[in-house]
């Protein structure tokens, strides 16, 4: 039975008025029922008369909700059907409302809200974009040429949240709506916002030249078209032909920004037309590359390098363009937040694809002199790369570290300690600014080695060289000892688990490192600095603390597997004493570890409580 049916019979009956009574205390009416059953009902069990009062109850709050939830639906659908009136009779191009920035803009909205309505029209054929759909898109394309900035701005970002909602139902008009967008395409292309409203250049990040400190809103306009045509429903060569009409623009104004740009450094005068004659060359790169960007992310890995690897060239033919831009604008920070936002995609769309390009993009990246800001760029691209690729960028890893290494240090300077602020003595950095920048770094750097000694490229590391890895262990250990943020020293004991781990698996490892692996690492980062009186001693009271015991107990069983005998030599000789310990304390610990090592059996929550209990321990004076 349908819901109103229901509803009606349920209004009949009266059995809600009823129920509610019932259940309220009163006596239940039986009609036509005589004396007889009035005895009967004063016989009734207790237990069956409870079970119906509940049951009672229950039909009456069942009932009043369906009458409440059909009060609801019905203001709903009057909602509905003025909102798809209004839709239907606003949309003619004559009506006058829509010449009004504030009529436009809330119709804009409307059309969004209810924008699934708009794709189930009545009358609207199978396969084919209702009518409605396609007038109220036309709305949106009109806005983008409104006098009124704002109103383009919005219009684009409605459009790309319309087509997010009906990327399937405007397939089939996808060739007439991408005929209608393109010269609006161009126009956004060719006139970039220098400062768009509601965005400020973030601190201490300012460039010498004129940048983008936001992003232009009127370039969600790409991104909607991007979403049209990266279906795999649109013929294969209309696709390619529609890709092709809205990258190439793009790709030959990067290629005539960067000849600007080159003509700039050289001195040579600039034409005096076009838009390069109007806009700084920086600017124009960075609107072209920001749309190839938007336009990417309508398009899967699947379909650019399986189905139809004709579209994924067209991307590789911009990478191969953009990979330049920083050379051409060395130093513009704007330019290369942009690049890294556009490299950031092409990983996800062209996958392997784009690592032929990746060392020209970290030689930018990595240059000498780089500041904080700049080496986190390149810190996160390395975690995507790393994360995303594992084996596959294992080379690049090779190669880049023992620059990164060399940079982060340049970058902090000789008055920046790693446990996260000045060396004690050194002058504190004149700007905050600049302090916070310091931090983020270490706590990227710190990050990005996590990454990489997690997804198997420890042994690259090691084929890095002495001097390099002198350098990476000493940042990991200072920072694993003394760090005064409890998630960076989290960080750093992880990394060198797993580090230590795979370079102690290695056939023919150095001793030097099984021997930095009981002293240094289980020694004096998983027992001493967090039990000995100082500093960083871990606080009981601190829940950050449990997860650093978590991760010391791990590190003192992953060292007790591949050291075993060292391991227990230096906890009698060197570390129990120093800690304070009785020799049965000590011989505790290594019974732990040995049974874990012998038998199989994960006791790191045995060893675990062993650390907590001696934490709680009252410190020595």
């Amino acid at each position: 039975m349908e819901a109103e049916p229901k509803l009606e019979l349920i209004e009949q009956l009266g059995i809600v008025p009823e129920c509610a009574r019932w259940a309220a205390g009163g006596q239940f009416v039986r009609k036509g029922a005589g004396s007889n059953d009035a005895d009967a009902e004063d016989d009734a069990d207790e237990d069956e008369a409870a079970l119906r009062v509940q049951c009672a109850r229950l039909l009456a709050a069942l009932a009043s909700e369906i009458l409440e939830a059909q009060k609801k639906i019905q203001n709903a659908v009057l909602s509905l059907e003025a909102a798809l009136l209004a839709l239907a009779v606003l949309s003619s191009p004559a009506h006058p409302a829509l010449a009004h920035r504030l009529a436009l803009l809330a119709y804009l909205e409307t059309a969004v809200r209810f924008a699934r309505c708009l794709a189930r029209e009545d009358g609207a054929q199978a396969g084919a974009t209702s009518q409605l759909t396609v007038v109220a898109v036309s709305a949106f394309l009109g806005a983008l040429a409104h006098g009124a900035p704002a109103v383009q701005r919005r219009a684009a970002y409605l459009l790309c949240r319309l087509t997010k909602t009906l990327r399937s139902a405007l397939r089939p008009a996808a060739p007439e709506l991408l005929a209608r967008l393109a010269p609006h395409l161009a126009a956004i292309a060719a006139t970039p916002v220098a400062d768009p409203p509601g965005t400020k250049a973030a601190t201490g990040r300012a460039t010498g030249g004129v940048s983008l400190t936001g992003v232009d809103d009127r370039l969600y306009a790409f991104e909607a078209a991007g979403l049209l045509l990266g279906q795999e429903d649109v013929a294969p060569p209309d696709q390619l032909a529609w890709l092709r009409a809205i990258v190439e623009p793009l790709i030959k104004q990067i290629e005539e920004a960067l000849q600007a740009g080159r003509q700039q450094v050289a001195g040579i005068p600039a034409p005096g037309s076009g838009s390069s004659a109007l806009y700084p060359p920086a600017q124009l790169a960075q609107q072209a590359l920001e749309g190839i960007t938007r336009v990417a992310k309508g398009f899967s890995l699947r379909l650019c390098m399986e189905a139809r690897p004709a579209l994924g060239q067209e991307f590789l033919r911009s990478v191969q363009v953009a990979v330049r831009i920083p050379g051409a604008f060395s130093g513009h920070r704007g330019v290369r937040g942009r690049l890294l936002s556009f490299v950031h995609r092409m990983v996800e769309t062209l996958g392997p694809a784009v690592l032929p390009f990746m060392p020209e993009v970290f030689t930018t990246l990595l240059q000498p002199g780089a500041d904080a800001a700049q080496l986190i760029d390149a810190l996160t691209l390395s975690f995507q790369l790393v994360s995303r690729f594992k084996d596959g960028v294992a080379d690049l890893v090779q190669s880049i570290v023992p620059v990164l290494v060399e940079r982060v240090e340049a970058a902090l300077g000789p008055g920046w300690s790693w446990a996260g602020g000045p060396e004690p003595g050194s002058p504190a950095p004149a700007a905050i600014e600049t302090a916070r920048e310091r931090e983020e770094l270490q706590r990227s750097y710190f990050a990005t080695l996590l990454c990489i000694a997690s997804n198997g490229l420890g042994p690259r590391l090691l084929a890095a060289g002495g001097p390099v890895l002198d350098h990476l262990l000493s940042a990991l250990f200072k920072a694993a000892t003394s760090n005064a943020d409890s998630a960076v020293r989290k960080t750093c004991i992880q990394a060198l688990q797993r580090l230590l781990s795979s370079w102690l698996e290695t056939p023919g490892s150095d001793a030097l490192i099984a021997s930095f692996a009981v002293e240094k690492f289980a020694g004096q980062i998983c027992l001493e600095s967090m039990l000995l009186p100082g500093p960083a001693r871990l606080d009981p009271a601190d829940a950050s603390s449990l997860g650093l015991l978590n991760e010391s107990a791990a590190g003192l069983l992953m060292v007790s597997a591949r050291a075993p005998q060292q391991l227990v030599a230096h906890l009698n000789s060197v570390t129990g004493p120093k800690l304070g310990w009785p020799a049965n304390a000590t011989a505790q610990l290594c019974s732990l570890l040995s049974t874990s090592t012998e038998t199989g059996t994960n006791s790191a929550k045995l060893v675990r409580e062993f650390l907590r209990e001696a934490l709680r321990q009252p410190q020595a004076s």
